[in-house]
C-alpha cells in the first residue's frame, strides 16, 4: 500500500503466509523449526532482506503457533507440549521474529495487551469454536519501520463462520507510515 498517492509516498510491503504446520505426530516439527534450515529460519532470512533500514513491512497469516500462553485456551494441559502449534520449539522459533535482529512487533498484543480468549482458530473435529476453545496463531507481525502510532486497530472477526479461522483485521494510518 502507498500513502500520500503517487509513487512519492511511504510504503508499506504486506507479506502473507501460511508456515507449514508441524503436523499432528510432530513428523515436520524439526523441518519446521531447525535454527539453521528449518523452514522458520529460512522465512526470517527472506524477511531480513525486505525489511532492512526502517523499511515498512507487515508479515501477516497463519504462523500455525499460538505464541504465549494467553494465545490458547488450555496451556496448563501438559499434551499441550506435544501437540502442534503449542511446543517448546514452535513457540520459541516465534520468538526469534519478535527479538532482535528482525524484532517485529506483535500488533493484536500492542493494541489489546494480554486480553485473553482471542483466538483465531479453532478445531472443526473437536467443536470447539462455541465454547471457545482456540488457539491465536494468524498474526500480524511488524517490522520497527512501522511506527507504532500508524497502528489504529487490530481485530479477530471471531463472528464470522465458514472456516476453522476467523478473519484477522490491521487498521493502519498510512498518513503515520
Amino acid at each position: 500500500a502507498a500513502g500520500g498517492g503517487g509513487g512519492g509516498g511511504p510504503r508499506l510491503k504486506l507479506i502473507n503466509v501460511y508456515v507449514p504446520n508441524s503436523g499432528a505426530d510432530l513428523q515436520r516439527l524439526e523441518y519446521r523449526t531447525d535454527r539453521a534450515a528449518g523452514w522458520d529460519a529460512r522465512f526470517r532470512a527472506a524477511i531480513a532482506a525486505q525489511a532492512t533500514g526502517e523499511s515498512r513491512v507487515c508479515v501477516c497469516g497463519d504462523m500455525n503457533v499460538a505464541h504465549e500462553d494467553v494465545d490458547f485456551h488450555n496451556p496448563a494441559e501438559r499434551r499441550t507440549l506435544t501437540q502442534a502449534g503449542t511446543t517448546p520449539e514452535e513457540r520459541a522459533s516465534l520468538r526469534c521474529f519478535l527479538e532482535p535482529p528482525l524484532g517485529m512487533r506483535d500488533a493484536f498484543r500492542q493494541v489489546h495487551g494480554r486480553a485473553a480468549g482471542q483466538y483465531t482458530y479453532w478445531s472443526q473435529r473437536a467443536r470447539a469454536r462455541p465454547a471457545n476453545r482456540g488457539l491465536r496463531i494468524d498474526y500480524f507481525l511488524l517490522a520497527s519501520g512501522v511506527p507504532p502510532a500508524a497502528v489504529v486497530d487490530v481485530q479477530h472477526l471471531q463472528e464470522m463462520h465458514g472456516s476453522d479461522h476467523c478473519p484477522i483485521l490491521l487498521e493502519l494510518d498510512l498518513a503515520r507510515l
